[in-house]
C-alpha cells in the first residue's frame, strides 16, 4: 500500500499519463516465456475459457486513482449524467466511449473511496502521504457526488455506448466490448474490430485474437503473429505488468507440430514486427512527456 500511495502523489501532479504507471508498478505478474524468430511460432489456444488478464489485474489492484484524476480534470464541466445523455443523443463514437468509461468509473467509486479513507486513517498526520491521501479522498468524494447524477437507466446504457464506440472504430473499444459483453462474441464486426486493435498493438486485443478458440481469426498465420507480438511486447522495455499477464497465459498455450512453410514463417515474423512497432508508437504517443 505504501508504494501505491507514493505513486499516487505523482498522479496528482503529473496527470493521467502516470496513472498507467501506477497500475503497472503496483501489480505483480507471472514471468512470460519468450518466442524467438528461430522457434516455431505457430500456435493455437486451448479450448478452455480463459479469464481476461485485464479483469484479473483490476481485481488484484488496490483502489485506483484513475477515476479521481479524471474527475479533477472535468469537475467544472458538465455532469456525468449530462455526458452520458449527450453521447446517447449524438451517437458519436468517441463521446460514447468516454461516457462508457465514466459509467465504469462510477461503478467502482464507492469502493475506491472506502480504500482511500482507510489508508488515510493509517497515515501519519500532516505527512506528505497524509496530504496526498486527503486530496485523493476529496477528489473521489466529488466524483461520487457526480456519479449520483446518473439514473439507473443511464447506468444500464454502458454496453450500448461501448458498442457504438467499437462499431465506430474507437481504438480499444472493440477489445473491451469483447471482454465485457461475451454474448456478442460471434459477430463478425466485432472480430474485425478486435483484429484492428490487435494490429495497432493493443495487448488485450492481441490476447483475444491470438486465442484461436475464440474464432476471431481462422488464419493460423495471423493468430501465431498475434501471439508472437504479444509476448515480444511484454518482454520489451515498455511492456507493462498487465501485458506480461496476457503474455504469460498465451505462452502456455500448446504449440502443435504444424508444418509451416518458410514463406508462412516470414509472414508471421513480419506481421509481429509491425505490430510491435505500432505498440511502441502507441505507448510513446500516450506518454505524459508528449
Amino acid at each position: 500500500m505504501k508504494k501505491t500511495i507514493l505513486l499516487a502523489i505523482f498522479v496528482i501532479v503529473g496527470g493521467v499519463g502516470i496513472v498507467t504507471y501506477v497500475r503497472d508498478g503496483s501489480t505483480s505478474s507471472p514471468t512470460s516465456h519468450s518466442i524467438r524468430p528461430e522457434e516455431d511460432p505457430s500456435s493455437t489456444a486451448s479450448s478452455a475459457p480463459v479469464s481476461s488478464p485485464r479483469v484479473l489485474t483490476q481485481m488484484a489492484e488496490p483502489a485506483s486513482a484513475t477515476a479521481a484524476v479524471a474527475l479533477s480534470k472535468s469537475s467544472t464541466r458538465e455532469s456525468a449524467a449530462a455526458k452520458v445523455e449527450a453521447a446517447r443523443s449524438s451517437r458519436d463514437p468517441l463521446s460514447s466511449y468516454q461516457a462508457a468509461k465514466q459509467i465504469d468509473a462510477c461503478a467502482s467509486v464507492d469502493s475506491n473511496l472506502e480504500a482511500w479513507m482507510s489508508a488515510l486513517t493509517r497515515a501519519v498526520n500532516n505527512s506528505e502521504q497524509h496530504r496526498a491521501l486527503t486530496t485523493l479522498v476529496q477528489l473521489t468524494q466529488a466524483q461520487q457526488r457526480d456519479c449520483q447524477t446518473l439514473s439507473s437507466e443511464q447506468l444500464s446504457q454502458r454496453d450500448k455506448l461501448l458498442e457504438t464506440a467499437a462499431q465506430g472504430g474507437v481504438e480499444g473499444a472493440a477489445s473491451e466490448y469483447w471482454e465485457t459483453v461475451p454474448s456478442r462474441r460471434g459477430e463478425k464486426w466485432l472480430h474485425d474490430g478486435v483484429q484492428q486493435d490487435a494490429k495497432q498493438g493493443d495487448t488485450a486485443a492481441l490476447f483475444a485474437a491470438a486465442n484461436r478458440a475464440t474464432q476471431i481469426t481462422a488464419d493460423p498465420v495471423a493468430a501465431a503473429a498475434y501471439r508472437v507480438a504479444l509476448i515480444r511486447i511484454a518482454e520489451s522495455s515498455f511492456g507493462s505488468s498487465s501485458d506480461k499477464a496476457y503474455a504469460s497465459i498465451a505462452a502456455g498455450w500448446p504449440v502443435p507440430q504444424t508444418n509451416l512453410t518458410e514463406d508462412e514463417r516470414k509472414q508471421i515474423q513480419k506481421l509481429a514486427a509491425e505490430i510491435e512497432l505500432n505498440a511502441e508508437k502507441r505507448r510513446a504517443k500516450s506518454s505524459p512527456k508528449n
